[in-house]
């Protein structure tokens, strides 16, 4: 096996990794999910919650990227998102500690992944 190959290899392992690190972080806050190997009730799928994230975060997941954001969000988030659509639904301001502000997730080299570190 020559060098280029190896690296493919080792690439392709790392990128596994990395999009494994990602299923355990909440997609809204960025913390790690709490329970994400005891209990599935407390994760919750982006896909299933697109337009409610659209509207309570302004997160649009349609034009997500695997690599680069978590597929899922944690229950604190998803309560925080209820209380601000409920409150816009009764034409009421939702109380500020009700909000929570997005993590921002970019892209980056597997050199310096946060993520993957931990």
């Amino acid at each position: 096996m020559n060098n280029y190959e190896h690296f493919g290899f080792y690439r392709c392992f790392a990128m596994e990794f990395h999009c494994s690190q990602l299923t355990k972080h909440c997609r809204v806050c960025g913390g790690r999910l709490v329970g994400a190997k005891k209990s599935k009730r407390s994760i919750y799928s982006s896909q299933s919650y697109k337009k409610e994230l659209k509207l309570a975060y302004s997160i649009d997941v349609i034009i997500d990227h695997v690599e680069i954001h978590p597929p899922s969000f944690c229950k604190l988030c998803k309560l925080s998102m209820e209380r601000v659509l409920n409150a816009s639904r009764q034409k009421k301001l939702a109380p500020l500690r009700s909000l929570v502000v997005p993590f921002t997730w970019k892209a980056h080299t597997a050199d310096k992944c946060e993520v993957s570190e931990e």
